[in-house]
């Protein structure tokens, strides 16, 4: 299939992605999922498609982007090297994500060469090790598994009714900004948005978004709205928001600046 799609607004999608994503580079599986109906329909992007499908869609790459593959999974990621991409923080981030994992799983989960990408994991976690952000554990083999210790990222600002509700950590800003713009892309206008567009879009840790859209609504930033789970698939009920007192929330809308 050809792509008519002119490279500035191609160019604009992939770096509302990327740029949202953190990390600089993305499966073609999720980055297909992070697109709303009208973006798709601009790349022609058919429902369903496979990678092949996506990365055809996608060719030529804007020049700064390039598709990688490892093992089964195509990647859209930022041409730059290596090292630029596995900092400590993307790093932490996927231990994160993927807890109790040994070095050479980890590798798997970046779209780079097995043996730079244990290199710089080793390095970064010896750093995190010391610094006390990560746990080792031996499996019964003898592999070492990282995951990541708990700094208090967000702290309870204060108790209420058993529940403790998060304050923003420092740099979090940023955070509130990007969800804002997550918001707007979905959105596009419409006076209630589907949370589980955002957290697609966004493709955050579970936690993280569940805890800065919480602090959203404490702020009044946000409000969420209830609705008939019976209108959406089992996938989209998943993805959208259940409060600590097990209530489900659909849509919500933006209520006032940043």
């Amino acid at each position: 299939m050809k792509n008519n799609l002119t490279t500035l607004t191609k160019k604009e999608i992939i770096s509302g992605v990327i740029n949202l994503n953190s990390t600089g580079f993305i499966k073609l599986t999720q980055f297909y999922k992070t697109l709303s109906v009208d973006e798709k329909k601009s790349l022609n992007i058919p429902p369903k498609a496979t990678q092949i499908v996506i990365k055809d869609q996608l060719s030529p790459l804007p020049d700064k982007y390039e598709f990688k593959k490892k093992g089964l999974s195509s990647y859209l990621v930022l041409k730059v090297p290596p090292e630029d991409l596995m900092t400590p923080n993307t790093i932490l981030e996927m231990i994160r994500n993927y807890p109790e994992k040994t070095v050479a799983e980890l590798s798997n989960t970046f779209p780079f060469k097995k043996e730079l990408t244990v290199k710089l994991i080793i390095r970064h976690a010896n750093e995190m090790l010391k610094e006390k952000k990560l746990t080792v554990q031996l499996s019964p083999q003898g592999l070492a598994k990282l995951s990541y210790k708990p700094q208090n990222e967000l702290a309870p600002e204060h108790p209420t009714q058993g529940l403790s509700i998060p304050i923003l950590p420092v740099g979090a800003k940023n955070r509130i900004k990007a969800f804002k713009i997550a918001y707007d892309a979905v959105g596009k206008g419409l006076p209630f948005v589907f949370i589980f567009q955002i957290r697609r879009r966004l493709n955050w840790p579970r936690e993280s978004f569940d805890q800065l859209l919480a602090h959203l609504r404490k702020e009044g930033y946000i409000a969420a709205h209830t609705g008939n789970p019976g209108d959406l698939s089992t996938e989209d009920v998943i993805d959208s928001y259940q409060d600590s007192y097990g209530d489900l929330y659909i849509t919500a809308n933006w209520r006032k600046p940043i």
